[in-house]
């Protein structure tokens, strides 16, 4: 509840107002909208009607659901499932459907509603993979889960059309058999499609640099963005972090995937990924079934060349330089670099000091 003592009407002053909830007519792009349950504060003195504190976000909610019911926009609850249908992060859509940045955000927070070209072009997305995946191909959108999603979609099409002539009862064979061959060719442009976008050529640097220029690194965007999956597994055991192999798509497309011990601390899982995204830049050549990297392996002085590369290099996507020069400046703690970058503090202080920030060598772990 609002602490109607702090509360003063902005209209005459007066601090004779009270909490009430009551049908609201507000106006909203031109036109009149009823809240029909809106909260807010009414001044008994003037009559005034007012939305401090937590009700403004609340009154804007209720908003934007009046407007997305009249409209007959897509709620909430759609957004968030078509997005993560997808595997799509906000960024992507935003990409994709060519809005501005951090509208999708807005969207999903409720305070603000798709116009009705913005909700037409989502549903599309929703309901047309080819659409999706033309989107993907003119935007420059890699997501391997989305792609993932398009081609089993395409899949079950042909499936419920190769179906559809089983149990069909046509006289003669020669209509059922152009039903299978247009299937067979849309099936041929499918594939051949899906394998255009999985090939298209990723700026490995140019993607790192997008991701590392803002901190915390968003670690699991950029294996994506590299054409990566992730996966944790709770059934690996303590004696190791992780591993990269390589994955044969049905579209006969190869992939990577980043297996991650979902029984360790999210720090170190952050770590892990970045470590095998370090292996797919550095050492691509060398994985086949997989390389895996034992806990033991993963100190900042290991023997293993390859795991001192790809430590260093987990290590600077993690923690960039220059971010990481600024952050010092700003404050030495290492714990609190530590929590701004999201890393453990034993790789916050190797980081430290390899960069020659401090001159305290961390303690052996």
């Amino acid at each position: 509840m609002t602490d109607v003592r702090a509360i003063f009407c902005l209209e005459c002053g007066s601090g004779n107002v009270s909490e009430e909830v009551s049908e609201f007519v507000t106006t909203v792009r031109g036109r009149k909208m009823m809240i029909p349950a809106d909260r807010h504060m009414r001044c008994a003195a003037c009559g005034s009607i007012s939305h401090p504190g937590e009700m403004a976000s609340m009154h804007m909610q209720a908003v934007g659901e009046r407007i997305r019911q009249v409209d007959g926009l897509l709620s909430l609850e759609e957004l968030k499932e078509i997005r993560a249908r997808y595997g799509f992060q906000q960024e992507e859509m935003e990409a994709l459907i060519d809005s501005g940045p951090k509208t999708w955000v807005r969207w999903e927070r409720g305070r603000v509603v798709p116009s009705p070209q913005y909700d037409k072009v989502i549903r599309r997305i929703a309901d047309d993979p080819r659409y999706l995946r033309q989107l993907m191909q003119e935007k420059g959108v890699r997501n391997e889960t989305a792609l993932e999603v398009i081609e089993e979609a395409c899949e079950r099409e042909v499936r419920s059309l190769s179906d559809a002539v089983r149990e069909s009862h046509v006289p003669t064979t020669a209509p059922v058999e152009a039903i299978v061959s247009s299937v067979l060719v849309r099936s041929s442009e499918v594939r051949k499609s899906l394998f255009n976008v999985s090939q298209t050529s990723v700026n490995v640097q140019a993607t790192i640099d997008r991701h590392v220029a803002r901190v915390p690194v968003d670690v699991e965007g950029l294996a994506r963005d590299l054409g990566i999956s992730i996966a944790r597994d709770t059934r690996m055991t303590m004696n190791s972090s992780g591993s990269i192999t390589r994955q044969r798509r049905p579209t006969g497309v190869a992939g990577f995937l980043i297996s991650v011990n979902g029984r360790e601390h999210v720090h170190r899982q952050r770590f892990t990924i970045a470590h095998e995204v370090a292996h797919y830049v550095l050492h691509r050549d060398r994985i086949g079934d997989g390389i895996t990297e034992p806990v033991l392996n993963r100190s900042f002085e290991g023997q293993d060349p390859i795991e001192r590369e790809a430590n260093a290099m987990a290590a600077e996507l993690l923690m960039p330089e220059t971010s990481l020069r600024e952050a010092f400046a700003d404050t030495g703690d290492v714990a609190e670099l530590a929590r701004r970058f999201k890393v453990s503090p034993e790789s916050m202080g190797w980081r430290l000091f390899a960069l020659g920030l401090t001159r305290v060598r961390p303690r052996q772990s």
